[in-house]
């Protein structure tokens, strides 16, 4: 792993920003985040993901559960399991 300066690491982000205006970018978190320091665990953010894909595709609450296991098995018992996947689905 190659170690760059804030300074750099900022400049390499605006140089991506401004070639690629029409493009997204999200930050990965690793060492040092965790759910006591207040940042999401994958589980909660499938969740809210999940919130805003009900919204999106108008599910109600008679239908959210058998929407769930229809588009996403297995999400109720293991969320973090489907972080990529969902991500991808509302992201993209």
């Amino acid at each position: 792993m190659k170690k760059i300066t804030a300074r750099e690491f900022a400049g390499r982000i605006n140089d991506q920003v401004n070639a690629h205006r029409d493009n997204r970018f999200a930050f990965f978190l690793g060492s040092g985040c965790s759910a006591s320091s207040g940042i999401p665990t994958a589980g909660d953010l499938v969740n809210k993901w999940l919130k805003r894909l009900r919204a999106i595709n108008a599910v109600t609450d008679e239908k959210w559960g058998e929407w769930l296991d229809i588009n996403w098995p297995g999400v109720q018992e293991q969320p973090a399991n489907h972080y990529g996947a969902i991500f991808n689905t509302l992201c993209s």
